[in-house]
């Protein structure tokens, strides 16, 4: 099987930084209609029983654009959660907690990988020690078998898969994480 990459303009993309004063980090991200906001503390004190012995705690609570938090919501929560786990230097400051809070201020499709993007940056205004730098894009495929990259809720819905990929720049090059929905092939 053979796919194409479909013709289309470049994803806007643009970010902010430092737009919330009381968090130690914050920053929106906009990948074309789909915006994201996240603010990030720490390392803060933790409760006593939130804390490690060897190693610092991470808190992450993501709220959507409209209602309230559903399982869709909780499922990003926990995969930022892991991804940032592996990021964050967290022995560096034991028996204390970083806190993250993301809120989804528009939504056309691309809410993970936004939310990844303004996590990146806002780690990097906070000041918070990582092993890497990531960044995150969206695609999906469609039946012609033809990628869509940065893909609106509307080509989501019509498309066979949708996958969004977090990279960073280390030995091995392979994907931070991944995750895909649909029908789909390791082919395509």
């Amino acid at each position: 099987m053979e796919s194409s990459l479909q013709e289309h303009k470049s994803p806007s993309l643009k970010f902010e930084k430092g737009l919330l004063v009381q968090a130690d980090g914050s920053a929106k991200f906009s990948m074309n209609n789909t915006s994201v906001i996240c603010s990030a503390y720490g390392p803060i004190e933790a409760k006593p029983q939130e804390e490690i012995l060897d190693k610092a705690c991470i808190e992450v609570t993501f709220a959507p654009d409209v209602g309230l938090i559903e399982t869709k919501e909780k499922l990003i929560e926990y995969n930022l959660k892991s991804t940032l786990e592996s990021l964050i230097l967290t022995t560096m400051n034991p028996r204390t907690k970083y806190k993250f809070m993301f809120q989804v201020l528009d939504n056309d499709g691309l809410i993970e990988a936004t939310a990844f993007n303004s996590l990146s940056v806002a780690l990097i205004d906070a000041g918070i020690p990582i092993f890497q730098i990531i960044t995150a894009s969206s695609c999906c495929i469609m039946d012609d078998n033809s990628i869509v990259l940065c893909p609106t809720n509307k080509q989501k819905t019509i498309a066979k898969s949708f996958h969004t990929f977090v990279f960073s720049r280390n030995e091995s090059d392979s994907p931070v994480y991944i995750n895909s929905l649909g029908t789909f092939d390791l082919s395509e």
